[in-house]
């Protein structure tokens, strides 16, 4: 029943694992050295070959400490591209200032953090008590909406939506070779920037959702996108999107491209913990686990082991117990035997010569030696380290090897002899180290 059990367990594995895709990653993960579908691999080298080395900053710890403002070159660039946008209050001035500087910056995420824009945008403040106005919090500027195939559009800017809708690229969401439904994030209509001005419209998802929005700040320029998907490796392969890539950033200024990787990472802080979302955006750990093919083949196979276990295992099980015969030592009643054959034969010599060899291999297995000897000096310097390794007395060693090479020489010996060769190796086995 066990190995029934087993083979189904397998078997179901191999289903699932059909039906959940082969050996593609197919989750977003957006880092700089993702060459999965859904990974940031393309984006990075674009931008990348479009500077030298010396003028393209990967950041991989806190901005504040990784470059100094006062270095930095006008007409740069900063980029992020992830999922979340994780800053602290210096992290967030520091931005700020580098575009006032007259530097652009381009933050390329589902979730933008509430410091930075809310230090930038007006939002509506949403109360938690009336009567008390520290309970406050900004209402979010982002929706979302679901479907699997959307479209893409680049604005004239300061044009109406209707006015360019034939420009449209189109985007299926692709989940193991699969259209699936998914959720694409958006900003609200009509928001305005902190000087009072309208937030210009960069860019539209499917029919007049606003996906990217720009805000002039200081001598600079605040790009936010709100649908980081479109730039993965699965749809920068797209001739259309390719180009919808270049065009958003056809103004990068002629300065330094910094490439933010460090703050994809949660950092303990008050606008990270209440980063911008979609109420009820926030899902627990088995939702996030059946949303994903991978996981949700793996967790539908550890119940199903779990099942089978319960079914085939958990009961107690002993198989039978043999009556095992005592055991007797041979060993004595084998060399007993043997002894008397050859004591029958009166053939003392082949005795002898039998000893020896388990004699040698005693030497070979104690003490790692060569037993082969081709001269009498190498039989000497056998000699002279068997001694020092058994700790056995040299002229003790010798009287062995004079006795085997008797024996070798001689057709036949007498039982004198081979007694004498006996007592000597019986007093080196038990007095060797």
């Amino acid at each position: 029943m066990i190995i029934l059990g087993a083979l189904l367990l397998i078997g179901v594995a191999f289903i699932l694992n059909m039906l959940f895709g082969g050996g593609i990653n197919w989750q977003e993960v957006y880092h700089k050295d993702a060459k999965s579908p859904y990974g940031g691999y393309v984006l990075y080298e674009m931008l990348h070959r479009s500077r030298p080395d010396s003028a393209f900053y990967v950041v991989d710890s806190k901005i504040t400490e990784s470059i100094s403002i006062d270095t930095i070159p006008k007409n740069s660039t900063y980029v992020f591209f992830g999922n979340r946008h994780f800053l602290d209050s210096s992290e967030s001035a520091f931005i700020k200032n580098f575009v006032a500087q007259g530097n652009d910056a381009y933050v390329i995420c589902k979730r933008q953090n509430i410091t930075l824009m809310n230090d930038l945008v007006e939002l509506e403040i949403e109360y938690w008590d009336d009567l008390d106005d520290n309970f406050r919090l900004p209402t979010s500027p982002l929706k979302q909406f679901r479907d699997s195939v959307v479209e893409l559009q680049l604005s004239p800017m300061g044009e109406p939506w209707d006015s360019y809708s034939d420009n449209d690229v189109n985007i299926t969401w692709i989940i193991d070779e699969i259209p699936t439904e998914h959720s694409w994030m958006y900003f609200k209509d009509g928001l305005l920037n902190k000087t009072g001005n309208e937030v210009m419209t960069v860019s539209y998802v499917d029919d007049g959702y606003i996906n990217c929005i720009s805000l002039n700040h200081g001598e600079g320029r605040l790009l936010f996108h709100s649908t980081p998907e479109v730039f993965t490796n699965y749809f920068l392969r797209e001739p259309d999107i390719f180009n919808y890539a270049n065009e958003l950033f056809a103004d990068l200024g002629d300065g330094i491209i910094i490439w933010d990787e460090d703050n994809r990472n949660f950092q303990e802080t008050r606008g990270n913990a209440e980063d911008f979302g979609e109420q009820g955006a926030e899902e627990g750990a088995l939702s996030f686990i059946l949303s994903q093919p991978r996981l949700r083949a793996a967790w539908y196979i550890m119940l199903l082991a779990v099942l089978l276990y319960l079914l085939f295992g958990a009961r107690r099980n002993q198989r039978v117990i043999p009556v095992l015969r005592k055991n007797t030592n041979t060993s004595i009643k084998y060399s007993e035997t043997v002894g008397q054959i050859y004591m029958q034969q009166k053939d003392h010599r082949s005795l002898a010569i039998l000893k020896m060899k388990l004699f040698l291999a005693f030497i070979r297995d104690h003490y790692n030696l060569k037993t082969s000897l081709n001269s009498p000096e190498e039989e000497q310097r056998l000699v002279k380290t068997i001694a020092q390794k058994s700790n056995i007395k040299r002229e003790d060693v010798e009287r062995i090897f004079k006795l085997k090479n008797g024996i070798m020489t001689s057709a036949d010996i007498q039982v004198d002899a081979l007694i004498k060769l006996h007592r000597h190796l019986e007093y080196f086995y038990n007095n060797c180290k």
